[in-house]
């Protein structure tokens, strides 16, 4: 149809969505790419084009085209969405404070939006604002109370403890930390782990309540054992009660599971842990590893 009638745009549309569930990614990018310079001024194909990039990884290029179909047809809140997490998922400064101007720009046009403002407190969290990503958790709470409750699940409340311990209220991310850890549906358990195990290694971190930090990753790693998080986690637990051959265990498991991928904190933990034991020149070995990660 295409090559018999060029000027039927919607058999070019057609033919690229028929690309992309056949499987043909680079064939489907191409017909989208020849509709967009015959119809330049179609946010439909500029839409439909920037959701094929992402899937593409050609972020940059997607954000254009996103950005281009919100000029000619209007944003929507999913169009903000979209825009701001390409761009924070990058966890480039530059990238997150454009992300940041996207989402002011959302909120400016829908302020009753939760949405917008929940995604605006976790990219803050990204560029390392605390304060202001925990206000911002409290104002997208308020909204979502008023307009979407589903919007304040599980992941809602490890997102709003987890800037709460970062901007350093401890009680306060405890609190939200349990209030995850009650709404995990008893459908999926496991997914209260990262709650359990984010709560317990800030209480590790604290030196506090020790025995309670230990239940509290033990039950993450019971949900999820094979995490290397949270065996680094147990494993740091150990150190705190100065069981250091049983921490060395943990964490050299963390490490193993790891694989190519490497973690900083895990292999300095390792470190740590061969120093207690006054093994000097292995913790030198792991420490000269994990600053070769960088921070």
């Amino acid at each position: 149809m295409v090559a018999a009638y060029p000027g039927q745009l919607l058999a070019r549309e057609k033919l690229a969505l028929a690309y992309r569930m056949a499987g043909k990614p680079n064939e489907a990018l191409a017909t989208l790419r020849e509709l967009i310079r015959a119809d330049p001024n179609s946010a439909r194909t500029q839409r439909l084009l920037a959701e094929m990039l992402a899937g593409a990884g050609e972020h940059e290029e997607s954000v254009a085209h996103r950005a281009r179909a919100m000029q000619l047809g209007g944003g929507v809140v999913d169009d903000y969405v979209e825009l701001a997490m390409q761009l924070s998922d990058q966890f480039d400064p530059p990238q997150v404070e454009r992300a940041l101007g996207w989402l002011r720009r959302g909120n400016a046009l829908f302020p009753e939006s939760p949405q917008l403002r929940y995604l605006e407190a976790i990219v803050l969290g990204k560029g390392d604002r605390r304060e202001e990503a925990l206000r911002v958790f409290g104002e997208a709470e308020a909204l979502a109370g008023k307009s979407l409750p589903a919007l304040l699940g599980e992941s809602f409340y490890f997102g709003y403890g987890s800037a709460a311990e970062r901007a350093g209220e401890f009680e306060l991310a405890a609190g939200y930390f349990r209030r995850a850890v009650q709404l995990v549906p008893e459908s999926a358990p496991e997914l209260a782990a990262k709650s359990l195990n984010y709560h317990g290694y800030m209480l590790l971190e604290q030196g506090t309540r020790l025995d309670e930090a230990g239940e509290m990753v033990r039950r993450a790693i019971q949900l999820d054992p094979d995490n290397p998080v949270y065996l680094d986690s147990l494993g740091w637990y150990y150190f705190k009660k100065a069981l250091f051959r049983k921490a060395l265990v943990e964490l050299r498991r963390a490490n193993e599971l790891l694989g190519d991928t490497p973690d900083a904190e895990v292999l300095e933990h390792i470190a740590q842990v061969y120093l207690a034991l006054g093994e000097e020149e292995k913790a030198a070995s792991y420490r000269a590893r994990a600053k070769s990660l960088g921070p």
